[in-house]
């Protein structure tokens, strides 16, 4: 499958090396593909890099994984999303760090879908930081990785994505649940940084 990966900062480049090994074609999406920031994408030799039209429209699923404060600007880049699949891998963490933005009472995801004109918009990939998306098994078992959307075929490929490269990916339902992973997100950052666990540590499902 194509896969486009929009941003290419800790999370765009973890999930973009990821499905790559997978065996998965990605293209990166980026505002200025010929920035220094990205010259060690450019001269690799498996991945394309591009701007963020270009990588919509030669792809068959697009991730989303820019900072939140980007986020309405960057998917109204595209005027119509012509029913796409967009995997939502954001947070609406606010400016000074100090929590989530719930505009309206909106999640993130719920925003996206607003403006994101014709996209089936599916929250995936937001839960956990980018080690765990580099090496998502434990010794005792798989990071948990929920789904949410509204469009059947949609989360189930967003499910099926997170399932080949590691994850115990599971649906959480409706895309209005992805308040709730917004916030359990917000726990895994709370105790990473500001409990000091790190990052070497992840959610898991288990069931009797």
């Amino acid at each position: 499958m194509n896969i486009g990966v929009i941003g290419a900062g800790n999370v765009g480049r973890a999930l973009g090396n990821a499905f790559q090994v997978a065996g998965h074609r990605v293209v990166y999406g980026v505002r200025n593909p010929e920035s220094s920031r990205y010259q060690d994408l450019r001269e690799s030799g498996n991945t394309q890099l591009t701007n963020i039209e270009k990588a919509v429209r030669d792809t068959a699923v697009t991730l989303l994984a820019v900072p939140w404060q980007a986020v309405k600007e960057t998917v109204e880049l595209i005027p119509d999303w012509d029913g796409k699949i967009l995997i939502d891998c954001t947070n609406p963490i606010k400016l000074d760090f100090s929590g989530l933005d719930f505009e309206q009472g909106l999640s993130g995801a719920e925003q996206i879908a607003i403006w994101a004109n014709g996209a089936r918009v599916v929250k995936c990939f937001n839960q956990t930081g980018a080690d765990n998306m580099v090496h998502p098994h434990y010794e005792t078992s798989k990071t948990l990785m929920f789904a949410a959307g509204d469009e059947q075929e949609a989360l189930e490929t967003a499910i099926k994505l997170a399932r080949e490269i590691g994850f115990n990916a599971v649906s959480a339902g409706k895309l209005h649940i992805s308040r709730q992973l917004e916030e359990l997100a917000w726990l895994w950052i709370h105790l990473a940084i500001k409990e000091g666990w790190g990052t070497s540590f992840a959610f898991a499902l288990m069931k009797r």
